[in-house]
């Protein structure tokens, strides 16, 4: 980890500290960016990547502040609802334009401005952007799989679901092939498919303890 990055790490942490994501509970935007972080690493190792010309330093903080465009929108208690689809300047683009006031004394300006370009089209990248892509990839990995147990139930906490309430939730959405956001690398889709396979394996051995199903009498 490059000196910058650790300097990099305890600015993320103090944007979101006091942050409560209704599906993720407290500080989930910067454990999100630090696992996305450690997912591109992960990703460029693969054999797919390996031989790629990649700015990693660029990448790993791209991958850390993604989503610094959200911090706007911490409410006074606190409270951050993390879906902002419906907002008419989206967080990517947020977050390109506020990342200097985070990193701005840390790199160059031709370097902020390349990490802010890859936060802002991290959801469109262009054939060759593989720094883009693998981005693209780590962040969707980190929406799929068993973490979502932790942010579905933390969000039917804060929301009042019931149980039941939470699984229908569940297997309404779960099949729903249009929600597969596209990914870009062999070694990401076979993760990808491994998350849901163990996410959809835990779902029905919670469904057969909750209905006292798996007492085997």
């Amino acid at each position: 980890m490059s000196p910058v990055i650790k300097k990099c790490l305890p600015i993320l942490d103090k944007a979101f500290r006091e942050s409560n994501e209704l599906a993720g509970g407290m500080n989930y935007r910067y454990l999100h960016g630090l696992r996305t972080m450690l997912a591109c690493e992960q990703i460029i190792n693969s054999p797919e990547l390996r031989n790629k010309k990649i700015d990693r330093e660029s990448l790993f903080i791209a991958a850390l502040f993604h989503d610094i465009g959200k911090v706007i929108h911490i409410e006074q208690d606190g409270t951050l609802q993390g879906d902002r689809s419906g907002d008419a300047i989206s967080h990517e683009e947020m977050g390109a334009r506020i990342l200097k006031d985070y990193i701005g004394n840390l790199l160059s300006e031709k370097q902020v401005e390349k990490i802010a370009n890859m936060i802002r089209n991290q959801h469109d990248p262009k054939p060759d952007d593989y720094e883009i892509k693998v981005l693209s990839d780590a962040d969707i990995l980190d929406s799929i799989g068993l973490i979502n147990v932790w942010r579905m139930f933390t969000y039917s906490g804060k929301k009042s679901r019931s149980l039941e309430e939470t699984l229908d939730y569940y297997k309404s959405t779960s099949g729903d092939k249009t929600r597969q956001e596209k990914i870009y690398f062999s070694f990401t889709k076979r993760v990808a498919n491994d998350r849901r396979s163990r996410l959809k394996k835990f779902i029905k051995e919670f469904i057969k303890e909750y209905k006292s199903k798996d007492l085997g009498v």
